[in-house]
């Protein structure tokens, strides 16, 4: 649902398959969070921002030279490593 939200694409969520994991520690009386990167190969539309928000497809070196955030650096790394292996 929230993809379709966002991108305006329909996926199956039984061929998305977990990518890699993003976890930031909690400060005490604060929730932690967590974020899960999945991988789809197939999927229904064309991609674009329906909130006006930017994307792209980036290498993982282009990747790694824009303005992230630490926990999708986590991730970045996550995915990186994946594919190197």
């Amino acid at each position: 649902r929230e993809i379709a939200e966002e991108l305006g694409i329909a996926v199956l969520p039984g061929e998305m398959q977990i990518a890699g994991i993003a976890e930031e520690t909690a400060s005490p009386g604060d929730r932690a969070i967590v974020l899960f990167l999945y991988t789809c190969p197939r999927w229904a539309g064309d991609p674009h921002g329906h909130d006006g928000q930017g994307w792209g497809w980036f290498s993982p070196s282009e990747a790694a030279a824009l303005p992230l955030a630490p926990m999708d650096r986590q991730l970045l790394a996550a995915l990186s490593s994946r594919d190197a292996g």
